[in-house]
Protein backbone atom coordinates (compact mmCIF):
# COMPACT_ATOMS: atom_id res chain seq x y z
CA UNK A 1 0.00 0.00 0.00
CA UNK A 2 2.66 2.72 1.10
CA UNK A 3 4.49 2.03 -2.29
CA UNK A 4 1.33 3.36 -4.25
CA UNK A 5 1.45 6.73 -2.39
CA UNK A 6 3.96 10.14 -2.47
CA UNK A 7 5.83 10.78 0.20
CA UNK A 8 3.76 13.26 1.87
CA UNK A 9 0.70 11.35 2.17
CA UNK A 10 2.64 7.95 3.85
CA UNK A 11 1.18 8.42 7.36
CA UNK A 12 -2.41 7.82 6.02
CA UNK A 13 -0.82 3.96 6.06
CA UNK A 14 0.08 4.31 9.91
CA UNK A 15 -3.04 5.97 10.85
CA UNK A 16 -5.05 3.16 9.02
CA UNK A 17 -2.74 0.73 10.50
CA UNK A 18 -3.40 1.89 14.08
CA UNK A 19 -7.33 2.10 13.68
CA UNK A 20 -7.09 -1.64 12.24
CA UNK A 21 -5.28 -2.35 15.58
CA UNK A 22 -7.55 -1.04 17.50
CA UNK A 23 -10.30 -2.49 16.42
CA UNK A 24 -8.51 -5.97 16.62
CA UNK A 25 -7.49 -5.50 20.09
CA UNK A 26 -11.62 -4.47 20.68
CA UNK A 27 -13.42 -7.11 18.70
CA UNK A 28 -11.28 -9.79 20.31
CA UNK A 29 -12.10 -8.55 23.84
CA UNK A 30 -15.95 -8.59 23.27
CA UNK A 31 -18.84 -11.22 23.97
CA UNK A 32 -19.96 -12.15 20.58
CA UNK A 33 -23.41 -12.82 21.77
CA UNK A 34 -24.90 -9.00 20.65
CA UNK A 35 -27.66 -9.25 23.39
CA UNK A 36 -25.35 -9.34 26.15
CA UNK A 37 -23.20 -6.89 24.51
CA UNK A 38 -25.83 -4.40 24.20
CA UNK A 39 -27.04 -5.07 28.00
CA UNK A 40 -23.74 -5.09 29.67
CA UNK A 41 -21.90 -1.55 30.00
CA UNK A 42 -18.33 -2.10 29.51
CA UNK A 43 -19.69 -4.70 26.39
CA UNK A 44 -21.74 -1.67 25.14
CA UNK A 45 -18.90 0.54 25.50
CA UNK A 46 -16.63 -1.57 23.10
CA UNK A 47 -19.31 -1.95 20.74
CA UNK A 48 -19.94 1.99 20.72
CA UNK A 49 -15.67 2.16 20.08
CA UNK A 50 -16.03 -0.40 17.51
CA UNK A 51 -18.72 1.39 15.68
CA UNK A 52 -16.65 4.86 15.97
CA UNK A 53 -13.58 3.05 14.70
CA UNK A 54 -14.55 1.62 11.85
CA UNK A 55 -16.65 4.48 10.44
CA UNK A 56 -13.18 6.23 10.99
CA UNK A 57 -11.36 3.36 9.05
CA UNK A 58 -14.13 3.65 6.38
CA UNK A 59 -13.65 7.34 5.57
CA UNK A 60 -9.72 7.26 5.84
CA UNK A 61 -9.33 4.29 3.24
CA UNK A 62 -11.89 6.31 1.16
CA UNK A 63 -11.56 9.91 1.22
CA UNK A 64 -7.67 9.82 2.31
CA UNK A 65 -6.00 6.46 1.31
CA UNK A 66 -8.29 6.28 -2.34
CA UNK A 67 -7.81 10.15 -3.37
CA UNK A 68 -4.09 9.71 -2.44
CA UNK A 69 -3.50 6.48 -4.76
CA UNK A 70 -6.11 8.06 -7.35
CA UNK A 71 -9.54 6.80 -7.26
CA UNK A 72 -12.30 8.88 -7.85
CA UNK A 73 -15.78 9.65 -7.21
CA UNK A 74 -18.06 6.83 -6.98
CA UNK A 75 -15.29 4.48 -6.12
CA UNK A 76 -15.48 3.25 -2.35
CA UNK A 77 -13.63 0.67 -0.34
CA UNK A 78 -16.72 -0.10 1.61
CA UNK A 79 -19.03 -1.68 -0.77
CA UNK A 80 -17.12 -4.66 -1.70
CA UNK A 81 -16.01 -4.15 -5.08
Amino acid sequence: MVDLLDEGVRSIISSINFLFSSVEGVVGDMDPDIKVAMSDPDQLAKLNYLLINTKDLILRLNDRYGGAIGLGAGFSFSDGD
